[in-house]
C-alpha cells in the first residue's frame, strides 16, 4: 500500500467517525481508483453507503471485498445485514454461517443470524444463536433483549422478563428492552409494572410510538381510558404511518366509547397502512357486525382467517356451515 492510498483511507475513517459520511465516501472512493484490489476499502466504503441509506451499494462493496478475499468474515455479516434489510433472510444466514466458519469467535454474526432466524420462525435456533452470543461477550446487551423476544414468543414470559432485565443491566438507556420486558409483564397481567416499563422506555426515547401505543392498551386494563386515548394520539401524532395506534385506537372507540364510525375509520386507515394486518381486519369485521353490515362481517372474517388470524378461521368455519 502505498503513501497516498493510506492517507485517504485515514481520511474516509476520519470522516465516517465524524458521521460527515458524503466526505467519507469520496476520500474511500479516490482510494480504490489508485487500488481496485484491496478488499478492507470496499468495505469500509460499503459502511458508509449503508449509512447512507444506499444498500445496494452496499451490498455491491461487501460482495466485492468478497470477491477480492474470500475469508474476509466481517464483509459476509455486513452483507448478511444488508440482505435482512431486503428481507433475503436465507441468504442472510448463509452470510452470517460464512462468517462464523470463518471467525467463529465473531459476536455480531451470531446475534445477527438468531434475528434473521427469528424472521423465519426458526426460533429453537434463533435462540441458540443469541445463547452463543452471549456466551462470547457476556456484557453485550442486545443479543439478551434478542433471546427476550424469543422466550416471550415461545410463552416463556418470565424468562423473557428475566433477559430483559439483564440487557437492562447491562445497559440503563436500552429503551426497547424496557418496551419488550412491558410486553412481556402486560402477558403476565402485571400491568402497573408493565405501564412503568413504557414510561421508562419514552422517558429514554420521547418519540418511541410502539411505547405510546403499548402504554395505552396497559392503561385500559386498569381502566385510565382518557390517559390511554391521550397516549394512543401521541403514537398517532409521532409516527402517522404507523398502523397498529390506528388499530388500538379503533379498538377502544369500539369496545370502550361504542362510536362505531369512528372505530371504523380508524380500523380503515390501519388497514390502508398494512394490507396483510389479520387483526385489523378481524377488528372490522365486528365493527360492521356492530353497524348491520353482515356481508362486510363474512368478508372481513374470510380476510383475517386467510392472513392467518386463528379466531377468524374458526368464525369463518361456522359461517360456512349456517351458510
Amino acid at each position: 500500500m502505498d503513501q497516498q492510498e493510506q492517507i485517504l483511507i485515514n481520511k474516509g475513517k476520519e470522516f465516517f467517525l465524524k458521521k460527515k459520511f458524503v466526505k467519507s465516501l469520496k476520500y474511500f472512493t479516490e482510494a480504490i481508483s489508485l487500488n481496485p484490489l484491496n478488499s478492507s476499502i470496499f468495505f469500509e466504503r460499503g459502511k458508509v453507503y449503508e449509512r447512507l441509506k444506499k444498500n445496494n451499494q452496499a451490498f455491491s462493496d461487501y460482495s466485492r471485498a468478497i470477491e477480492l478475499n474470500s475469508d474476509f468474515a466481517e464483509a459476509y455479516k455486513n452483507r448478511g445485514d444488508v440482505r435482512n434489510k431486503f428481507q433475503e433472510f436465507d441468504l442472510a444466514i448463509n452470510d452470517y454461517s460464512s462468517a462464523i466458519k470463518i471467525n467463529p469467535k465473531l459476536v455480531n454474526a451470531y446475534n445477527n443470524r438468531g434475528l434473521a432466524k427469528k424472521m423465519i420462525n426458526n426460533l429453537n435456533d434463533a435462540e441458540k444463536d443469541f445463547s452463543v452470543a452471549i456466551e462470547l461477550k457476556p456484557n453485550f446487551a442486545s443479543p439478551y433483549c434478542n433471546r427476550g423476544i424469543i422466550k416471550d414468543m415461545k410463552g416463556d414470559l418470565k424468562g423473557a422478563v428475566n433477559d430483559y432485565t439483564y440487557a437492562i443491566k447491562l445497559n440503563s438507556k436500552f429503551s426497547t428492552a424496557y418496551n419488550n420486558r412491558g410486553i412481556s409483564r402486560e402477558k403476565l397481567k402485571e400491568f402497573d409494572l408493565a405501564i412503568s416499563d413504557y414510561s421508562k422506555a419514552i422517558e429514554i426515547n420521547k418519540r418511541f410510538a410502539n411505547a405510546y401505543s403499548n402504554r395505552a392498551i396497559a392503561k385500559i386494563e386498569i381502566k385510565e381510558y382518557n390517559s390511554a386515548l391521550e397516549d394512543l394520539n401521541m403514537a398517532i401524532e409521532i409516527s402517522p404511518n404507523f398502523a397498529m395506534p390506528y388499530l388500538n385506537r379503533g379498538v377502544f372507540k369500539l369496545e370502550i366509547l361504542k362510536e362505531y364510525e369512528n372505530a371504523l375509520k380508524d380500523v380503515n386507515k390501519a388497514i390502508g397502512l398494512n394490507l396483510k394486518y389479520s387483526n385489523a381486519y378481524y377488528q372490522r369485521a365486528i365493527i360492521k357486525n356492530k353497524l348491520g353490515d353482515s356481508e362486510g362481517y363474512k368478508i372481513d372474517i374470510n380476510n383475517a382467517a386467510n392472513l392467518g388470524h386463528e379466531k377468524s378461521t374458526k368464525l369463518l368455519k361456522e359461517i360456512l356451515q349456517n351458510d
